[in-house]
């Protein structure tokens, strides 16, 4: 049952159930282990290394029991026994792969970047599409000036998955290998977020791009209109604008989103799609368009842009977010730092945006840098765009 309460999200009520139980069974290993990982998550790194060093001391030879030992020793700052831990893991089990990427975290961070790039290659070669391990390793070789080795990395993930699920067509561009590309893959785009999803209204305390576009939204348009917004996720935008909307539409490329979205009630319709082929199918629709952290993943905003500019009514508004170019404003780029481009983020110039919307028959009339979130306790400055159709208001 506690299990089940932690992968629905409802933490607190697992971890009573867990002391609950180990109130009457105070040496249950799998007990000890779980409650751990969510003192782990939750900043109590201290008690969670008491009850994973509980459960070891009842199944010492438990490989996963010893990966999570060695995640309270690097939450704990102690690196050099984490390492340890991590090894004895990784030992006890070849297939598994969530400690060797662990490892390579934990030697990244004492500087031992060639030795992690060895434990991310162990790692993704028992498990190729190891998210964590895939970016380590792009880390680790750039630390470590590897340049070669970063593109024959990349290189031969996308011979392996020409889909590219992992973004490396984007990092190729990030790192000067590759002309930069149209926008992220979509198997990229589905896969990031569908990692994202559940976690991600609870982001709202450090991510402020829905807040952003939904007011920027609300003082452009008249109240009563017809709404789409694109690249809806969770809906957090929609929730903002439902009371001022005469009808209100959503759409996104990721079912996982969708679905938390459309238990929320707030939009008339919701649909899984490509924004640009949703637009293009809807003439003269919509009094505004919204777009918060979703053309980020797009280089060359024209076609988006002339998608919209159609869809949209005369007068209508476009809202929407991206991050700034301010090295070429004239030009759009893969986003800095590289772990932004990692997860298939552009960055767009301000003077390329006025461009754009010029050419999609939009006026420019608001574009301003922002807060649009904070990653890893850093700021990240956004772009805050409203653009209006031309013709009569």
């Amino acid at each position: 049952m506690a299990v089940a309460h932690q992968v629905a999200g409802r933490r607190a009520e697992a971890a009573d159930l867990y002391r609950a139980v180990l109130a009457v069974r105070p040496g249950l290993p799998t007990a000890n282990h779980n409650l751990a990982l969510l003192e782990i998550d939750d900043g109590q790194p201290g008690s969670a290394l008491e009850r994973v060093n509980a459960a070891l001391a009842a199944v010492p030879d438990q490989p996963v029991f010893q990966n999570t030992q060695g995640s309270a020793l690097t939450a704990l700052g102690r690196l050099d026994e984490a390492v340890v831990a991590f090894r004895r893991a990784a030992d006890l089990d070849p297939a598994y792969a969530r400690p060797r990427a662990n490892l390579g975290t934990v030697l990244a961070r004492l500087g031992r970047h060639g030795e992690a790039a060895t434990a991310y290659r162990e790692a993704l070669a028992v498990e190729p599409h190891h998210a964590d391990a895939w970016r380590g390793l792009q880390d680790a070789l750039v630390a470590a000036g590897d340049r070669d080795g970063m593109r024959e990395t990349l290189e031969a993930y996308l011979r392996r998955d020409p889909s590219d699920r992992l973004g490396a067509r984007t990092m190729l561009a990030a790192h000067g290998f590759a002309a930069l590309p149209d926008r992220a893959s979509p198997a990229q785009m589905t896969g990031l977020y569908a990692a994202r999803a559940q976690a991600w209204d609870t982001m709202k305390s450090v991510y402020f791009a829905a807040d952003l576009v939904a007011e920027a939204a609300e003082q452009a348009m008249s109240p009563g209109g017809d709404v789409l917004d694109l690249g809806c996720g969770t809906g957090l935008v929609g929730e903002r604008l439902r009371p001022i909307c005469a009808r209100l539409e959503g759409v996104d490329l990721s079912a996982d989103m969708l679905r938390i979205a459309q238990e929320k009630g707030v939009y008339d319709h919701l649909q899984q799609a490509d924004i640009i082929e949703y637009l293009r199918d809807r003439p003269g629709r919509y009094d505004a368009i919204t777009c918060a952290a979703t053309l980020i993943h797009f280089g060359d905003l024209a076609p988006a842009f002339a998608a919209v500019a159609r869809a949209l009514r005369p007068g209508g508004v476009f809202a929407l977010t991206l991050f700034p170019n301010t090295e070429a404003p004239e030009a759009f780029g893969m986003a800095l730092p590289h772990n932004l481009a990692q997860g298939g983020v552009f960055r767009h110039g301000a003077d390329y945006v006025v461009g754009v919307s010029a050419g999609a028959g939009l006026d420019a009339v608001r574009i301003e840098q922002a807060l649009h979130e904070i990653r890893e306790g850093e700021p990240v400055t956004g772009l805050l765009v409203v653009c209006r159709q031309s013709g009569p208001t």
